[in-house]
């Protein structure tokens, strides 16, 4: 820093008494006008003025502060695809051959030109980046009192490996993280795997009760004999000619 930059002692804030556990209060019965996501602040000063001020949290990494503009002037504003319900929002996307994407990225552009949109944008993976990083880097709790063991290190610990080898650090900074992970080509898509074993599954059943009666050859009874009960009494439906769903298969 700039010593000539730097505040006078007299422009530094000053220092206040603060416990946490008895200066933060939560309403867990009210909400705020605006948004329900919000703080309110309240200071009291040496003369027993209290002063006050409230924020929001909208969304996206954004903050208003109450009374600002753009906090509560959205009904003034005409957006080309308004919505105000996730109906609405598939709506306009069928309606005008629309990703949901480019839904958003017009809606935007109502208030702030594409290259503001792009530089927030960036601002925010910037961010999300570093939270990241710092998360899959930090050992411990997590802060709060709770006890709350960190996870994020240790599964990054299992899927990539140690971040330093006989105190020598493998890569410096997010970036090189990035180019760390992608190198490893670590499993990460085994969620999709085991994604598509569940459908597969799911279909596999599906076909067994639309079946109705062949079920009894593809589980054991001694291995399963709930299942084997739900076959038997399909099996009945089906000698009865009725169908082997209760809604008729529909």
């Amino acid at each position: 820093m700039d010593p000539d930059s730097a505040p006078v002692a007299s422009e530094r804030p000053a220092r206040i008494d603060f416990d946490p556990a008895v200066a933060i209060v939560f309403h867990f019965d009210e909400s705020l006008p605006y948004h329900p996501d919000g703080i309110r602040f309240i200071a009291t000063l040496e003369d027993g003025a209290e002063v006050e001020a409230t924020y929001y949290s909208i969304g996206g990494g954004f903050i208003v502060q109450e009374g600002e503009e753009g906090g509560g002037a959205s009904a003034n504003v005409r957006l080309p695809y308004p919505a105000d319900c996730a109906e609405e929002v598939r709506a306009h996307c069928v309606d005008n051959g629309l990703p949901l994407w480019r839904m958003v990225w017009e809606n935007e552009q109502t208030w702030r030109p594409a290259d503001a949109i792009n530089a927030g944008l960036m601002d925010l993976w910037r961010a999300m980046r570093e939270c990241v990083y710092r998360g899959c880097h930090t050992p411990g709790e997590l802060p709060g009192g709770l006890r709350v063991a960190r996870r994020a290190s240790q599964i990054h610990r299992r899927l990539i490996g140690a971040f330093a080898v006989d105190g020598i650090a493998l890569y410096d900074g997010p970036e090189a993280w990035i180019e760390r992970i992608r190198a490893r080509r670590a499993g990460f898509r085994r969620g999709d795997q085991v994604g598509e074993r569940l459908r597969a599954g799911r279909q596999r059943g599906e076909r067994l009760i639309r079946s109705g009666g062949h079920c009894a050859d593809e589980w054991s009874s001694r291995r399963h004999p709930r299942r084997a009960d739900v076959c038997g009494l399909l099996s009945q439906r089906r000698r009865r000619g009725d169908s082997p769903l209760p809604d008729g298969g529909r």
